[in-house]
């Protein structure tokens, strides 16, 4: 991957898109589709994603789809209930976590549009982190769950994916993160948990999970600064 430093486009930047401007995408919730979708980190901080595979971005999307296939296949044939591992296997190794390189990227892109900065809530298509390898939590959870929901829709895998994220609120601060959830259609099947950015792949409730996945509303958790409320989009 080349240093974001000597960044260059396989293509044009995009068009800057500033916040309100969300162009007929709808917002990514924990129970919409991702596809087709914006996901808004917040009004006051970040970048906006939209999730576009019919962009100018397309094969960044169709490049990681397939990657996922031959990961998933053995001696050329496709296997399927191998598709979640090799969506996580595959952001794992194509999506670095570097929050300094996505402020990089940010800044990059900024410079062709001869700003200082990246307004906040601007929209920037997935495509363009999936290109150069880079994203935090918010980046790697919505590309596990687009490959998911696409293998879904192409009927090469059954179940439904969501996005979904909590934040824990202390006296010295706020934690936020971001994951793919999937289940299987059957009906004994259980969620599965794709964080990436902890690489963490397995059950919503487990002793080895590095975060709080469950699903609740709101929660109350103990801790040294005391009951501190986790809040889930």
């Amino acid at each position: 991957m080349p240093s974001i430093f000597s960044w260059s486009y396989s293509h044009e930047p995009p068009g800057l898109s500033y916040p309100g401007e969300d162009h007929g995408f709808f917002s990514i919730n924990r129970d919409s589709r991702i596809n087709g979708g914006v996901y808004h980190v917040s009004s006051m901080h970040g970048e906006a994603i939209s999730v576009d595979d019919k962009s100018t971005n397309s094969q960044q999307y169709d490049r990681a789809h397939q990657h996922v296939l031959k990961r998933a296949s053995l001696n050329g044939t496709l296997r399927p209930h191998r598709l979640p591992r090799a969506v996580f296997e595959e952001i794992s190794d194509a999506m670095q976590y570097s929050e300094d390189q996505v402020e990089e990227l940010h800044d990059s892109i900024a410079a062709k549009h001869r700003l200082e900065e990246l307004p906040n809530g601007t929209l920037v298509d997935l495509g363009y982190y999936l290109e150069a390898g880079i994203g935090v939590c918010r980046h790697q959870a919505l590309a596990s769950a687009y490959l998911l929901e696409r293998l879904i829709d192409t009927s090469q895998l059954q179940g439904e994916v969501h996005v979904e994220r909590n934040m824990r609120y202390f006296v010295d601060g706020v934690d936020g993160h971001a994951w793919a959830r999937y289940r299987d259609t059957l009906p004994a099947a259980e969620s599965i948990i794709l964080d990436v950015a902890n690489q963490y792949y397995g059950p919503v409730a487990s002793i080895d999970a590095p975060w709080e996945y469950q699903r609740p509303t709101a929660r109350v958790y103990t801790s040294n600064s005391g009951d501190v409320p986790l809040v889930q989009a």
